[in-house]
């Protein structure tokens, strides 16, 4: 018998491949090692100058893209997770 929606049946694969591939690199002590903590590194950096760097050497305009690199860095450190979590909900309700 035939799937009636076959992009259900495509995005549920995909979703199952992800999750396999967000094991696979949590899993990874390379991965762990290396990219993470560079990552970490990288927003510690940024949280660094935002926090202490004073007006007269970081104005309002580059407060801002600090601020926004800030939140990206933590939001890529977090990806992982948020997306394991998202696709188990959403592989659950199948």
């Amino acid at each position: 018998m035939e799937d009636p929606n076959p992009a259900k049946t495509v995005s549920e694969e995909l979703a199952r491949r992800d999750l396999g591939d967000i094991r696979a690199l949590q899993e990874s002590e390379e991965f762990n090692r290396y990219w993470l903590r560079r990552l970490a590194d990288k927003r510690k950096l940024v949280a660094g100058h935002f926090k202490n760097d004073p007006p007269t050497q970081c104005d309002d305009r580059e407060r801002e893209i600090l601020r926004r690199l800030l939140l990206a860095y933590e939001e890529l450190e977090g990806l992982m997770k948020t997306d394991e979590g998202s696709i188990q909900s959403q592989l659950s309700r199948r």
